[in-house]
């Protein structure tokens, strides 16, 4: 049985003189005239139950604002903090109970009525504390039972009466979750995506009331209505009485002769269904769609929930994303890496020529300015498409073209000995030993080769047509490890 309230129906008894705070001249907040404030509000204990004090929330310091605030400043301060606090961009620990907290607090202070209420006797003033377990009025007190029954937050009937009533009206449904998966076009650019999903909707045989057509609800006799049942427990101190939920109709205060059998008397029943949804373009893994009215119904008539579209974006082929920057790798052929050279490359939007530099390294990046994702919201701010350099080395086209840089100077039979003899472990070599830079590979080889045919390779003429500038600076590199390549 859940305690709702000990309320003494007579006098206080068993005060020993000296033992007791009732003794001292004090206010009811616990703090003795003359005396510091206690640190802790005071404890009850009852059949070994620990009840502590629970004093009012205060809704001006929970939205930050003094008690002279006006009204433009009420709805300031409650814009600032629903913003920053609301579900759907705080998913933190405490932000939902932050929301509903100064929620709360402004509903009750923007209202003059209510705010005239609350300024006067405290958050029971504007709720009465509904629902909640306290204390309710001192028979032999008067009016001292609205003191405590501020202080504890309580609410039952005047001098011991009948409870209020507890049954809930209608009540929203629960918001739903769905993880969708899209295609990378379509989280870039935007785009409609038909979603499936299950959830509750209300009975059409009865309504969402749960009842079966025909059967009226009848008052339960418990309780007579109220949900609540009270027991009266007598001690040292005095009598008090309990409140607890009505065990025969748990709290509704009707009782349901014959129930929906449609819906077994839930008053809902589940449901698949499909909806097509509006992506934005530049969304990305985790982004948060929210389709209004789509979740589970709301119980006897009340509004339905969300449903909330958590999107996963699939990887591509052939695009990488980080953000809004796009990421392709481009093969091009060592030729052209040393030479330079304009080529195609694919971006979301389609193929754009790039122009390869003359001298291009393994591994360099190269960016398309405008060519990536959209901003989410301003579409028409976009990030960069980076292309890196991934450079394909064919070793007989390298050997043959190497060769063929001298090959204007030596009889062709000469050469094709020769050509037998460099293998393509050897470029390998030249290769790795130049830390992957081409220019300086594709200089040593020729340095190699002209050795083989009896020539001094340092003897390099770039005047005239023909010139190599890089192979001439190659070849001065190589004279300083001469001993090392040779």
């Amino acid at each position: 049985m859940d305690a709702v309230g000990f309320v003494p129906l007579s006098g206080f008894s068993g005060c020993v003189k000296g033992r007791s705070p009732c003794c001292e001249r004090s206010d009811f907040y616990g703090k003795a005239v003359g005396q510091e404030p206690r640190a802790q509000l005071p404890k009850f204990r009852r059949d070994g139950v620990r009840r502590e004090v629970r004093m009012d929330v205060d809704y001006y310091n929970v939205l930050g604002v003094g008690r002279s605030a006006s009204d433009k400043e009420l709805k300031t301060a409650y814009r600032k903090m629903a913003r920053q606090y609301h579900p759907d961009v705080n998913q933190s620990d405490g932000a939902k109970e932050k929301f509903q907290e100064c929620t709360r607090a402004y509903e009750v202070l923007s209202d003059p009525q209510k705010r005239k209420m609350y300024d006067q006797f405290g958050e029971a003033g504007v709720s009465g504390g509904a629902g909640q377990p306290g204390f309710s009025d001192f028979s032999d007190f008067g009016g001292i039972g609205d003191i405590f029954e501020t202080f504890f937050g309580g609410n039952a009937a005047a001098g011991g009466g009948g409870a209020r009533r507890r049954r809930s009206g209608p009540s929203a449904g629960e918001d739903l979750r769905l993880a969708v998966d899209i295609d990378f076009k379509k989280a870039a650019f935007g785009g409609e995506q038909r979603i499936t999903f299950t959830h509750l909707e209300g009975c059409n045989t009865c309504s969402g009331s749960g009842v079966k057509p025909g059967v009226k609800p009848r008052t339960c006799n418990t309780c007579s209505g109220s949900g609540v049942v009270v027991t009266v427990a007598r001690t040292p101190l005095g009598s008090f009485q309990q409140q607890s939920t009505c065990p025969e109709c748990r709290g509704t205060g009707e009782i349901v002769e014959e129930y929906c059998g449609s819906c077994g008397g839930r008053g809902r029943v589940q449901e698949s269904k499909q909806v097509v949804i509006t992506v934005p373009a530049g969304v990305d893994t985790g982004s948060r769609l929210r389709v209004r009215g789509e979740g589970d119904a709301g119980l006897r008539s009340g509004p339905p929930g969300d449903l909330y579209v958590v999107l996963n974006v699939k990887q591509d082929t052939v695009f990488k994303r980080e953000g809004q920057t796009v990421y392709t790798n481009l093969p091009v052929s060592y030729t052209d890496a040393i030479l330079g050279k304009k080529l195609p490359v694919m971006t979301i939007d389609g193929e754009v020529l790039l122009s390869v530099p003359a001298g291009t390294q393994p591994g360099r990046q190269l960016r398309i300015s405008s060519k990536g994702i959209p901003k989410l919201g301003q579409p028409t701010s976009r990030g960069d498409h980076i292309v890196t350099i991934d450079v394909r080395i064919c070793w007989k086209n390298f050997v043959e073209t190497s060769f063929g840089a001298v090959a204007s100077v030596h009889k062709a039979k000469k050469l094709s000995s020769l050509i037998l003899r460099f293998e393509s472990f050897v470029v390998q070599e030249l290769l790795k030993r130049c830390n992957g830079c081409l220019v300086l590979a594709h200089s040593l080889f020729l340095v190699l080769f002209q050795k083989k045919l009896g020539e001094d390779p340092y003897k390099h003429n770039c005047e005239g047509e023909g010139a190599c500038p890089e192979a001439c600076g190659a070849t001065r590199r190589l004279s300083r490890e001469r001993k090392r390549f040779l």
